[in-house]
């Protein structure tokens, strides 16, 4: 995409690292482009969005004769409605979000940068999964939540729709709530009026799995597919502590007292518990699950789940 909108979280190196990744829809999507996603509608929508280059094998009935008239070349009408795909990300800005900014939740241990959080980890994320939908003439959204939805940008397809979205991201700092992703999964279901992409990023940190699973059940039973990108601190995969320490959750307050030792086996039951129990949930709902660890280069790791994507289409 030319002109890409300015912004903290999308570095021109970054940019050319992603280049050649595409986004296909794995199920059928509710969109009327040929080609790239598979379709079960025909037809047109009334809002006109902009012109396109003539192709072959476009329809004869969507040339835009006036401008051919001026220009002497063929060009056809595209509509809001004729994406692909219709995405939408929900970014999860919770308080845990936010780890290890400040000193974590380690006392002791200097803080960390902003940009060493998985909050911005999971934005970059976004805009990455924005800027690739919207490149491919997808149509976008966004939705922000904690305990409650904070931000909703609906769908579009036309490429000023960048700019907004990218500034929302930026802006989403971690929020003074806990996470109730359940909540988002529900009211993404009730309001996103076509079946399309609902993309989910975040730690995942809310207690109760069966409730998630419910919203997720919500989502496919409107035909919606589902991917869900966990994203995880090193400190949560592997905690590097052999000393007694105070340990405090981000999302509740509650400190407890341990050593180092104690705290890295209780982290380390935790996670795989944790995992297994995502890991069943997303495969009864079908939904595709990705873990994603913080120190690790964000264009390699989605890189290589596009990939494998398009091999399991």
């Amino acid at each position: 995409m030319r002109n890409l909108p300015p912004t903290r979280l999308l570095s021109t190196e970054l940019v050319a690292r992603i280049g050649r990744l595409e986004w296909v829809a794995r199920q059928v999507v509710e969109g009327y482009m040929a080609g790239r996603h598979r379709s079960p509608y025909h037809g047109f929508s009334s809002e006109f969005s902009e012109h396109r280059p003539y192709r072959r094998g476009d329809d004869l009935r969507r040339i835009d004769w006036k401008v051919w008239g001026r220009t002497e070349r063929y060009y056809v009408k595209q509509f809001e409605e004729e994406t692909n795909l219709v995405g939408t990300v929900l970014l999860d800005v919770s308080r845990s979000m936010a780890y290890p900014a400040g000193g974590g939740t380690v006392k002791g241990r200097g803080g960390a940068s902003e940009s060493e959080t998985k909050h911005h980890y999971a934005r970059v994320l976004a805009a990455v999964m924005l800027y690739l939908l919207i490149r491919q003439r997808d149509a976008a959204g966004l939705g922000l939540f904690a305990e409650k939805t904070l931000l909703e940008l609906p769908a579009s397809s036309r490429p000023s729709h960048l700019s907004q979205l990218l500034a929302a991201c930026e802006r989403g700092l971690p929020a003074s709530d806990n996470t109730r992703v359940d909540l988002a999964l529900h009211r993404a279901a009730e309001r996103l009026p076509r079946r399309g992409l609902v993309v989910v990023i975040s730690d995942f940190q809310d207690g109760d799995v069966e409730a998630i699973q419910g919203g997720l059940r919500h989502l496919r039973h409107r035909g919606h597919e589902v991917l869900l990108f966990r994203v995880l601190h090193p400190d949560e995969v592997n905690l590097q502590l052999d000393r007694e320490v105070v340990l405090r959750d981000l999302e509740s307050g509650e400190t407890v007292t341990t050593h180092g030792i104690e705290a890295r086996e209780a982290v380390r039951r935790w996670q795989e518990k944790r995992s297994k129990e995502l890991g069943d949930m997303a495969g009864d709902v079908d939904a595709q699950l990705l873990n994603l660890v913080t120190d690790e280069p964000l264009d390699v790791a989605l890189g290589a789940f596009l990939h494998r994507r398009r091999r399991l289409r």
